[in-house]
């Protein structure tokens, strides 16, 4: 078990010493502080791995007790070097920097003035104790500091750099839980424990080593994502026409791959091509930057600068990118190299589109130049109208389209149809006269003169038309056509044939008139409504407006038009408004769409005013829109707070008199009752309310006898209107006892219907000073039944 626990020693030894070279490395060839603190880290956690190795366990004098101090002073280091690492990527407070200093100070002073290092196994004093107190604290809490920052850093950050950053916060949590335990392994004689503490250590190494410098499988691994994301955007890339299109999907990915804040492209003169987050401090350093050798980062500046085909390619970094970002180089300069690729290839098609809008200007110019020559006109023309004709009949077989070609030889007043136009116009083409008068036969009588007129601009000026007509077909359907055609002259200027294409739009035209007879409904309605219709566009712009929402906010038509539907709402709601917004356009999901509820607006006047809304969303030709009906409520709402007020006072009588007072429906269910009448009958108001009046507290005589329902006189008095005085009855309390008392029934009317009743009662006393007080009652005239 000891040969297990030396051979872990020395690989730890060889882990930590490989990592002490490769950041020193590192630091002399990049520079920055981040990578300095790096490397004095595992220069120092090295240093102590290998003193650990040659210092004896046991005995040795001075020089072995003096060499256990420089190393346990070297140890309580490396938490803070760590640390300051750490601080160096995210700057810490103030306080938080005097603490580590102080521990670390703390715990060296502590190690120099100690007068031996305690042995493994020794026995320890209450100073060593507190010594060891002393350094496990200063490690715990740098250590944690540092791994729970470390851990939080790699939010937003590249794969690769989140995971080396959680790697490097794993080892320090690994290390910490080591020191701990070997803390304990220093009192306790125990093997095993000294062999999971070496294990501890090991595994650091390894976390440290895979965090610092990870093997290239692993940053294969790790970069899967966003090599995926990246693709995506490459094929962008590759199907881009303009440089616009190929900056603006590729610069973001450039940033994001070594964790940069902004990004930007020069050109070979160094002026930027374009941008990305890119701040107006950084915008002034470009030029300087320009100048900068490509070959090499700046990472001591946080700022990368790559030479590319171009021009440079500038990322500002993070702190964390010197650290982090540097592998990612050639993988960013590979990039960069495709970009350029797909800039030229933008670059190439833009050229040729100007050079084929040139060739077309430049063939116009020889159509006209050549006019002088006739024989060269006439070819021409012969080559245009074999070119037009040829593309007429390659949309002619496309019959989904419903288009036809065709060409009229003026001078011979001879017409040539595709098939097409044959069967589109519903004619044999055997039997179809194929002249001009011929069609216009076809041709519906109410458009034959503007056919004609037409006709003859064309004779005169006209060299080309578009016209929609109707047609009447043999079979005796109505279609409508749309036609254009282009008029070929001679040399003299006269016309001598025409050709174009004629297309069926009957089903077009249809739709055109049901759309336009279903807006002038929507409109007639929305008008007519009392409501406000208010509709909004994807950016909260009002696009619709009826007098209903001009009545209600005071605003006209012209006003709002356009403007922005927040200038109808308070100020606090505005902010939530286009949070929502986004949020539904982004999912598609809203708990308001489809449903009425209540919000506040805002007035011309600037008063503010409940109303009650309903929302809907539809959408044309993929661009979504809004509707909300809505409807003023002050007045509801007036009312509510009125009847609220109203049944609060009367809750509130209630409550104050000492009379017992209760309410039946039509059915002599109790409705409510007052404290007073529930105490005096020994219930809760909660225990009568909803239970039958009769059955509960009026169900016997005094001797036991049933009283029936329809010999109750409250439910008499109630459903024959009258007010009615009854004494000598008893009601029955809680307990099963009775009490005799005497009481008032009023009944309640609504609308000439009796709904139930209100009765108020008391106990009758022995020496009648209840009957005194009631003979000044109201109703003390009303009816006394019985």
């Amino acid at each position: 078990m000891e040969s297990l626990i030396q051979i872990i020693g020395w690989i730890d030894a060889a882990v930590f010493g490989a990592l002490a070279v490769l950041s020193v490395r590192q630091w002399r060839s990049k520079g920055g502080a981040a990578v300095g603190w790096l490397a004095a880290t595992f220069g120092v956690l090295a240093l102590v791995v290998i003193a650990g190795l040659f210092t004896p366990e046991e005995g040795g004098g001075v020089a072995v007790d003096t060499l256990r101090k420089l190393t346990v002073a070297t140890l309580v280091l490396f938490p803070y070097f760590l640390f300051r690492f750490m601080a160096a990527l995210r700057p810490t407070g103030r306080n938080l920097e005097l603490l580590a200093a102080g521990l670390t100070a703390a715990c060296i002073i502590a190690t120099i003035v100690l007068p031996v290092v305690p042995e493994e196994g020794e026995p320890r004093s209450a100073v060593v104790t507190l010594y060891i107190a002393l350094i496990l604290i200063q490690w715990t809490v740098l250590s944690s500091t540092v791994t729970i920052r470390l851990w939080t850093m790699g939010h937003g950050q590249p794969s690769i750099a989140r995971r080396r950053m959680r790697l490097l916060s794993s080892g320090s949590a690994a290390l910490n839980l080591a020191l701990i335990l070997a803390g304990l392994v220093s009192s306790v004689d125990s093997i095993g424990l000294s062999l999971v503490v070496q294990l501890l250590a090991m595994a650091s190494a390894i976390l440290f080593f895979a965090g610092f410098a990870p093997p290239p499988l692993l940053r294969v691994l790790w970069r899967r994502e966003e090599q995926e994301e990246l693709r995506r955007a490459t094929v962008k890339l590759m199907v881009a026409t303009l440089s616009s299109e190929v900056t603006s999907s590729i610069l973001p990915h450039m940033s994001a791959i070594v964790g940069g804040r902004a990004t930007a492209m020069l050109d070979r003169r160094g002026e930027i091509i374009d941008e990305h987050q890119v701040s107006d401090e950084m915008r002034a350093s470009v030029a300087e930057l320009a100048t900068v050798n490509g070959s090499h980062s700046g990472f001591a500046q946080d700022v990368i600068v790559l030479d590319a085909p171009f021009g440079k390619l500038i990322v500002w970094g993070t702190t964390a990118t010197p650290i982090f970002g540097q592998d990612e180089i050639e993988f960013l300069q590979s990039l960069a190299a495709l970009t350029s690729l797909a800039l030229e290839r933008t670059e190439l098609f833009q050229r040729e589109r100007t050079a084929r809008r040139s060739l077309e200007k430049v063939n116009r110019g020889l159509e006209s130049a050549t006019a002088e020559l006739e024989q060269e006109v006439a070819d021409r023309r012969r080559a245009e109208e074999e070119l037009i004709e040829s593309e007429m009949q390659l949309a002619e077989a496309q019959e989904l389209t419903r288009l036809g070609s065709w060409s009229w030889d003026v001078e011979r007043d001879r017409l040539h149809w595709s098939d097409q136009m044959h069967r589109i116009f519903g004619v044999d083409p055997s039997t179809f006269d194929a002249t001009f008068d011929g069609f216009l036969e076809i041709v519906h009588p109410e458009d034959r003169e503007s056919m004609r007129a037409m006709v003859d601009k064309l004779y005169e000026t006209e060299d080309s038309f578009s016209v929609d007509h109707r047609i009447k077909r043999p079979d005796g359907k109505t279609r409508v056509m749309h036609a254009r055609g282009k008029v070929m002259r001679d040399i003299a200027g006269r016309a001598v044939r025409v050709i174009g294409t004629s297309q069926d739009i009957t089903k077009r035209k249809s739709s055109e008139t049901a759309l336009r007879a279903s807006e002038m409904r929507f409109r007639s309605l929305a008008e007519s409504a009392n409501e406000g219709i208010i509709s909004i566009d994807a950016h909260s712009r009002i696009v619709f407006w009826n007098r209903g929402a001009q009545d209600v906010f005071g605003y006209w038509e012209d006003e709002v038009r356009g403007q922005s539907v927040q200038m109808l709402m308070p100020e606090r709601y505005r902010d939530d408004h286009e949070r929502g917004l986004a949020r539904y356009l982004s999912t598609l999901e809203s708990q308001l769409i489809g449903r009425s509820f209540e919000v506040e607006g805002l007035r011309k006047n600037g008063t503010i005013f409940p109303l009650e809304l309903s929302l809907s969303t539809w959408t044309v030709d993929d661009q979504r829109f809004f509707t909300g009906i809505l409807r003023d409520i002050s007045d509801r709402k007036s009312a509510e707070m009125e009847l609220k007020r109203v049944s609060r006072r009367q809750e509130l009588i209630l409550n104050a008199a000492g009379e017992g007072i209760y309410g039946i429906d039509a059915d002599g269910m109790t409705q409510f009752v007052n404290p007073a009448g529930a105490a005096l009958l020994g219930y809760e108001p909660s225990e009568l309310v909803g239970r039958p009046h009769h059955q509960t507290l009026h169900h016997s005589h005094p001797d036991g006898r049933s009283y029936s329902l329809d010999d109750c006189r409250i439910l008499n008095a109630v459903r024959a209107g009258s007010i009615a005085r009854v004494r000598g009855e008893i009601f029955w309390r809680h307990d099963g006892r009775p009490v005799e008392i005497e009481y008032i029934v009023t009944p309640i009317m609504e609308e000439e219907t009796i709904t139930g009743g209100v009765i108020v009662f008391w106990e009758t006393s022995a020496d009648g000073r209840y009957e005194q007080l009631h003979e000044d009652h109201p109703q003390h005239g009303a009816h006394q039944v019985g």
